[in-house]
């Protein structure tokens, strides 16, 4: 019976070391943060990145299974929680492979690797991806990489800043000076990215100074530093700029975020409402990724559109180009494309009021207005989008073209999309169109409104041939308010019955 009791005491006290050790792990993880028990290992998960629709998740790991030291493995979020880790052979190599970046278009993916024909201690590389396969990684060559180790890759929405940190060798000894890492930006001209050139104070100040995350929003840098004024060793920082002809400005700790610990690699949803985060939280000697519910705003709001282009006749998925442009002057500001699936991912960040277009070869354009210049909170949108094939008998609504109520004269924003019709029909010589013009029907209004759509029919072919259009190409009819899509009694109503519509005669 001694023997017995002794047991039970070693039992309970057992016991309680276990339960000791799992409370004070989980007292050493901050408030509101969730370790993602689906994919941390007693192994190192490090550098998180997630898609632009929060469908699945990129990190680096040095677990088991894997092809070199360390491996980028993907996790998808399905019903709930996150699917077990897969390796990403086809990125991966027998060397280090970390820290990458999901472009916020979805249709690439950049990382840091040390291996094998690079040009330096560590190169930057691209991969394309078409829907879950990524192609062979390709180094993005010497105006980026160096003889040094160019490392946390970040581009921004238009794909034309790049942001990474570089780090200097020294050569007499052959290591790595880390606490000379900076962040370095190289904007792209064409194809080609230009020579990076170091960002100025309040950025760099050789304080360790890494991991840049250029925001969605365009306008916000967020990144990790180790100087004097935060809460820890590594905190994260951000800085902001009107536009990129300003410099940045308003350095600002993230304390909500920080601890007294090291917080270094993180990544948000494109919505900014979830961050992800490596940290060695919970007494662990390895990292773990965590996530967390962002309730403050960490950027200017943005808009997200998400989406499928396909063929609007038969269903099939379309390749197509996306473009914005300023309403104000007409001036691109910037084109992504989707893959060959048809899905894309676009941001736009509050301010602007913009012209969104998506044009495939073949297809007649889709246009659309976002007025953003009062936009409060993010928001991601799913919007599909049909393109009419250039066949006889489709008819296209196209409503970026204006006119001024009871006016017929066209306003100058809706040179953005009669500019485009004028190219594809001379893209198209065969192509003969009706222009349709249609009003809303108001109750009292004294308006001819059967003359005045007809107005507008000619005052749009009048535009176009002006343009360079033959005239007998275009044939012109105006339906007053005879053929509403919309309840006139309601504002949003007559705005789907004032449009102007191009049927394709042959």
């Amino acid at each position: 019976m001694e023997l017995e009791g002794l047991m039970r005491i070693i039992l309970v006290l057992l016991n309680i070391f276990i339960l000791s050790r799992v409370m004070f792990s989980q007292s050493n993880i901050p408030k509101g943060f969730q370790s993602i028990k689906e994919i941390n290992t007693v192994y190192h998960e490090f550098s998180p990145s997630i898609s632009p629709d929060g469908s699945f998740m990129v990190f680096s790991s040095d677990r088991p299974q894997g092809l070199g030291d360390n491996d980028l493995w993907i996790s998808y979020f399905k019903d709930g929680q996150w699917s077990q880790p897969e390796n990403l052979s086809v990125l991966n190599s027998r060397f280090h492979d970390h820290e990458p970046f999901l472009t916020y278009d979805g249709n690439a993916i950049l990382f840091s690797s040390d291996r094998d024909g690079g040009l330096g201690v560590g190169d930057l590389y691209i991969s394309y991806r078409q829907g879950k396969y990524f192609s062979q990684p390709i180094n993005l060559g010497p105006s980026i990489n160096t003889k040094d180790s160019e490392k946390m890759p970040s581009v921004s929405m238009d794909n034309q800043e790049l942001f990474f940190a570089r780090i200097p060798v020294d050569y007499f000894s052959r290591m790595l000076e880390k606490n000379k890492i900076q962040i370095w930006v190289s904007q792209k001209k064409g194809n080609i990215w230009g020579a990076p050139e170091l960002l100025q104070e309040p950025v760099n100040q050789l304080t360790y100074d890494f991991a840049p995350r250029i925001m969605p929003d365009g306008h916000s840098l967020l990144f990790c530093s180790g100087r004097e004024g935060g809460k820890g060793g590594l905190d994260i920082w951000r800085v902001r700029r009107k536009s990129r002809s300003f410099g940045w400005s308003g350095l600002t700790n993230l304390s909500f975020l920080n601890t007294k610990g090291n917080e270094s690699h993180y990544a948000f949803t494109i919505d900014q409402k979830r961050l992800y985060m490596a940290a060695q939280w919970g007494g662990k000697k390895d990292y773990d990724i965590y996530e967390y519910k962002v309730e403050e705003m960490i950027t200017e709001p943005t808009i997200t559109l998400q989406g499928r282009i396909t063929n609007k006749k038969n269903g099939d998925p379309v390749k197509g180009t996306l473009t914005v442009e300023l309403f104000s002057n007409a001036r691109e500001i910037f084109s992504i494309e989707s893959d060959r699936n048809g899905q894309y991912s676009i941001t736009l960040p509050k301010g602007g009021n913009y012209s969104l277009t998506v044009e495939a070869p073949g297809f007649m354009f889709f246009s659309q207005r976002l007025d953003l210049t009062e936009l409060l909170h993010s928001s991601v949108t799913n919007v599909d989008i049909g393109l009419h094939p250039l066949q006889k008998g489709e008819n296209i609504i196209i409503r970026t073209i204006y006119f001024d109520p009871g006016q017929y004269r066209l306003r100058a924003e809706s040179m953005i999309a009669l500019d485009r019709v004028v190219k594809i029909l001379k893209d198209h010589p065969n192509i003969r169109l009706l222009i349709k013009g249609h009003v809303a029907e108001i109750i009292g209004d004294k308006m001819d409104s059967m003359w005045l759509s007809e107005m507008r029919t000619k005052e749009v072919k009048k535009y176009m041939v002006e343009k360079g259009i033959d005239p007998d190409r275009l044939q012109t009819k105006g339906f007053g308010g005879t053929m509403p899509i919309g309840d006139n009694d309601t504002e949003e109503g007559r705005k789907l019955n004032r449009r102007t519509e191009f049927e394709i005669l042959e």
